[in-house]
Formats: structure tokens, sequence, C-alpha cells
């Protein structure tokens, strides 16, 4: 939560000159110089610590400036080693005074603006100026990116603002590999970093590295510095964010369409049979299926049972609807005449007969989405990414872990937070958004 809380954080607004409610045990009297640093240091490192994790823009500035106000502070604090908090000049108070009301302010959720931090570390540089002994004192007031993409093949460039950083050789260290200083002025230096320092990640991680920048020695200072231990070197902690190349590890289920057949075994019997002295006769029938089902035509047979010498078949026809029979129904001899005076013939004839049962299948299909792994692996950022779906895909769940464990979760396309996500009848494909879309700039 106070890591989300940082995004838009963390900041100094312009406090009056009263001390904060929040931190009063921090300047009570006869508190030292020191002690009211370590109070406030071990907040702000805390404060630190909850940003390390967030990907918002606002919240890896906030962390940038909150450590240079620590070792900026650290810097102030160390003028007045054996001094009482109650000694100090009122400016210099002040400026402890007002981190210890940016950290109350945080500490009660209140959200202010970035600017307000970096003009807290501007009125310390300036408070720093003034000091005997500090006036020339290497100062860092910025640096930045504040978070570096590790794209293979390429190196990165980290650069810093602040006052008296000309002297010597600076340098830039992260854990152990050292980066090309490319520009150095008073108030300005430029690296250039490699990209193995910051590809070891999976996950949004802080980069802690160390810039070495040195102090301007006068007469007294190098005449001072013979009988001294006393380096003239300043080191400052420079943390970055390091971005994964990867927007994500994606995971995908295509739904496909696939044909169910419920089958139920028929069987229908018809017959027919005709008078004496009839004439041939043409007979239909139809079997039906049940109702929701239909005919599976593979599965028709059919078996004559019964069939008199002139009586015949003339067709079966099946179809999905029904299978038709049709017969011919033929008389064998002929009917002799009539006896007079009776109903009765002088001889009949052999009546005909036929029958037949049919055999089938009804059938009902349905269909089922069977979910299948269409795919997985990484999205690179910068690199649009085509996945191949399955014949009769007719849906889909694309689930894709980022770097900072936020989860994407689509089922159709449309326009996502990480990524775009389109689909055409072969594919669908991924559309990464760039780091400064989804961190900001």
């Amino acid at each position: 939560m106070r890591s989300r809380q940082l995004a838009a954080l963390l900041i100094f607004v312009s406090f009056p000159l009263t001390l904060p409610s929040q931190g009063l045990e921090t300047f009570a009297v006869g508190a030292t110089v020191n002690g009211v640093f370590s109070n406030i240091a071990d907040e702000l490192r805390g404060i630190i610590e909850q940003a390390e994790d967030s990907a918002n823009i606002v919240a890896m500035k906030s962390r940038i400036q909150a450590t240079i106000l620590l070792q900026n502070l650290s810097l102030l604090a160390n003028q007045y080693t054996d001094k009482l908090f109650e000694e100090l000049r009122e400016t210099e108070r002040q400026l402890f005074i007002d981190a210890q009301q940016l950290i109350d302010q945080w500490n009660a959720g209140n959200i202010e603006t970035l600017e307000k931090l970096q003009e807290l570390n501007e009125g310390l540089a300036a408070t720093l100026s003034v000091i005997p002994g500090s006036k020339t004192e290497p100062r860092v007031l910025n640096y930045g990116p504040p978070y570096v993409v590790a794209q293979p093949r390429s190196v990165h460039r980290i650069s810093f603002d602040g006052q008296f950083l000309g002297e010597g050789e600076p340098s830039l260290v992260f854990q152990g590999q050292s980066c090309d200083r490319i520009r150095k002025l008073e108030t300005e230096l430029e690296f250039e970093c490699p990209n193995s320092i910051f590809s070891h990640y999976t996950s949004l991680k802080p980069v802690v590295g160390t810039l070495v920048v040195y102090r301007e020695l006068g007469f007294f200072d190098w005449i001072g510095s013979i009988f001294s231990e006393d380096d003239d070197s300043r080191s400052y902690e420079v943390s970055l964010t390091a971005v994964p190349d990867e927007v994500g590890f994606y995971e995908l289920t295509a739904y496909v369409s696939t044909e169910e057949i419920e089958r139920k075994q028929r069987t229908q019997s018809f017959y027919q049979r005709n008078d004496h002295c009839s004439r041939g006769r043409t007979f239909s029938w139809s079997a039906i299926p049940q109702s929701g089902y239909e005919v599976d035509i593979q599965s028709v047979k059919y078996s004559v049972t019964t069939r008199s010498t002139n009586s015949k078949l003339n067709s079966v026809m099946p179809s999905v609807a029904s299978i038709d029979v049709v017969a011919r129904v033929v008389n064998n001899g002929s009917c002799g005449p009539k006896i007079p005076f009776s109903n009765d013939r002088a001889y009949y004839d052999a009546r005909g007969a036929f029958g037949i049962t049919v055999t089938w299948d009804d059938i009902k299909r349905t269909s089922k989405a069977i979910p299948n792994e269409a795919g997985k692996g990484y999205i690179a950022w910068g690199q649009d990414l085509a996945i191949e779906l399955p014949a009769d895909t007719k849906s889909f769940l694309l689930t894709v872990e980022h770097p900072t464990g936020e989860i994407t979760s689509a089922d159709r396309p449309g326009d996502y937070e990480w990524m775009n996500v389109a689909a055409s009848p072969t594919n669908l494909i991924l559309k990464p958004k760039s780091p400064a879309e989804i961190f900001g700039e």
C-alpha cells in the first residue's frame, strides 16, 4: 500500500517554522545534531525501501531524491558532529525540521509534489555552500534516468546534476562493473554503463552503485592533506531501477470448437400385404429420428424380411431427416370368375406381400470448446509478437505476468495497460507498449 502511495508521493510542502507535531522527540532540548540526523535517516531509509518495488515514475524519482536528501543531510550533520541541535543556525535547523515534516506528511498518507522534495535538496545545497569547509564540497542534486531497461547489445547513459562535480576523475561503479565517463562539467557528469549491470533480473529491482566525486583542494587543504589521512573523494550512493528486457511471460490458451456426437440405435419395421384380386400397389414408408436428433446416413442398414414373387423393393433413400422406403406389392396369378349368386370366386390369386426392417443411428451433434495450449514465452519490448491460433479457435485466454508482478488477463482483442491485443482468423498479435507509456517519463 505504501509503495503505491509513493507513486504520487513523498513530498515536502512549505512548512512553518514550528516543529512537526509527530517528531517532537527528535528535536527535544539537548538533542545532538547526530542524534537528530540518525532519527531522520532511519525513517528516510524506510521510505526509500518501501518505494523500491514501485513501477511508477514519480515514485522512482522520489526515491532518488530521498536518497540524495539522506546523503546531503549526512554531509550537513558531519559538519556539526559535537554540536547540540539548538546551537545550529535557524536556517540549518529548519532543513532538519523540514525533512522531519516531510516524513510526517508521508506517514500520514498525505500526497504532495515531487518538485517540493527537489526544492528541499536545493535548499540544503544552498545552506551547505555557505558553511566553512563545505563551500566547495561536491554535491549531487539529481540523477537519472530513474529506470533502465536491460536491452541486449546496448549501453545506458546515466547523468548527474549538482555542484562542484568537475574535480579529479569522477567514477561510477555498479556491482564491481565500471561505467565510462563521457562528460565532466562543474554542474554535470555523464557516464555510459554496460547493459550487463542491469540484465540479471526478472522483476523490477533497484540496482545500487557508487558515484565517487572529488572536492577541490585549496592551498591550505592541500597542506593539511599531507599530514592527514583525510581523502578528498566523496561517495554518493546511486540507486536506479532495473527493468527486465521482457514485457512479461505469456501463456495462451485457445478454446477450439470440437463436435461431440451422441448416438442412439434405432430399428423400425414395415410390412404390407395385398388383398386377393388386388392390383399391384406402391407403398411408401418413412423412418423418422427422435426430436432433436438426425439420421446418421452412414449407419443406415436394411433387411428385406418378406417378399412375394412379384413384389419388389424400389428404393431406400436415407437423409438426415428421414429414411424413405418405397416398395411395389404385387399378387401372384389371377382370380377366377365369381360364382353365381355368391361373393366367392372360382379360384383366387396368391396375395402379394413385402416386409423390410431398417436399422440406423440417431445422432445429436453438440459443439464444445476444448482448451488447447497455444503458446507460452517471453514478450520483448518494442517487438510485436504474432502467435498462431489452432484451426477452429472460437475464443482464447491470454495471461501475461509482468516484471512488476501485475497480471494482464485478456479474453478478447483490445487496449490493455501493458499492450494492445489484436486478432486475425489465424493469429493473435501482441503489441507491447513502450516503457515510457508503462512507467512514465
